[in-house]
């Protein structure tokens, strides 16, 4: 467990723990007497050992760095104000988060793989109670919000809201159920963890549904593979929502001087949209796994991202917004800039 003290004035190790890991240790040149916060002297006498330089490792954070050592059963290492000093970390006190995102470790500490080859390594990821946080590239002065920036750690089930996803069939219409489509073995390794992943956060369940659509993967720019459903046989028989766009010349004029613009992206936008109850049966689909049905919004299918944008901005006369499956984007009207 590592323990951030500013008020310890060293770097320190505890020593039992470095005998049986066998850090590599030397004698110190000078020996240093440590105090306690009373000003007495510790117990185990003066620091006289070392550590060679090791790889610290906290997330994607990374230092050499070595330890003097110290009986300290409650703590492997204690980090003090001389690394508070090169590192500068900021600690936001209301949520217990420490920060690793100063200049230094910018330009010292998230260097890439191949620059670090070090023969020692301690990895450790915070302290009981505490959350050091390593984003990179967040300025300072975003750092509060520094949450926002980061990759939730699996989905959550949204709860039902005015604005659910319905999806209005044409009378006398009946969903298809399709063919499934060929998956190569890498496809198939990719989709049986997209569908652990989601059936284990509740966006995904197993369906007995008449309906059911074919899946496939298309490649992105990473080259990573996304699992996508051909939904084209349930969009041709849905109901769309006809809510009137403005017209491109009457955004161009309504932003026409303006200076600032703002644009919100939300994160799996769709996921964050539960599908109406009773609706949930119509997105079924069919895999080498089984079959199974959403209970959010696929990315497929039409009317989804409106309803929460509508309710979401038609108290806004003065605002002028775009909705994408991507992306949604607002922009003033000049006459309240």
């Amino acid at each position: 467990m590592a323990l951030l003290d500013c008020g310890a004035s060293g770097i320190y190790m505890d020593k039992k723990w470095a005998t049986t890991q066998q850090v590599p240790i030397q004698p110190k040149e000078i020996p240093e007497q440590v105090h306690t916060v009373d000003r007495s002297l510790i117990s185990s006498g003066p620091v006289d050992t070392t550590t060679l330089m090791l790889n610290l490792q906290i997330s994607n954070h990374q230092e050499h760095i070595s330890f003097d050592l110290i009986t300290s059963p409650n703590h492997t290492i204690i980090l003090g104000i001389l690394w508070f000093i090169r590192h500068n970390p900021y600690v936001n006190w209301a949520t217990r988060t420490v920060s690793l995102s100063s200049q230094f470790c910018h330009e010292h500490c998230f260097a890439s793989d191949k620059y670090w080859s070090p023969k020692r390594s301690i990895i450790t990821e915070g302290t009981t109670g505490s959350t050091i946080n390593t984003v990179q590239g967040v300025p300072e002065h975003y750092l509060d919000f520094q949450d926002v920036f980061q990759k939730p750690s699996k989905p959550v089930l949204p709860p039902h809201r005015d604005y659910d996803c319905a999806i209005p069939l044409e009378p006398g219409t009946n969903v298809p159920f399709g063919r499934m489509y060929s998956l190569t073995e890498t496809e198939n390794e990719v989709l049986k963890e997209y569908l652990d992943e989601n059936i284990q956060s509740g966006l995904i369940v197993p369906s007995s549904s008449p309906a059911g659509a074919p899946l496939l993967f298309v490649p992105k720019k990473t080259k990573d593979l996304r699992p996508c459903l051909d939904f084209r046989g349930l969009n041709k028989i849905t109901i769309k929502d006809r809510y009137s766009l403005p017209l491109i010349r009457d955004i161009l004029e309504a932003v026409r001087g303006a200076q600032r613009f703002t644009k919100l992206d939300l994160r799996g936008a769709y996921h964050l949209l539960r599908i109406k109850e009773g609706d949930e049966w119509k997105t079924a689909f069919r895999t080498p796994f089984g079959h199974f049905e959403y209970r959010v919004m696929p990315f497929e299918i039409p009317n989804s991202i409106l309803p929460m944008s509508n309710k979401s901005f038609n108290d806004s006369g003065h605002i002028n917004y775009f909705a994408n499956p991507k992306s949604v984007s607002l922009t003033r009207r000049k006459s309240n800039i």
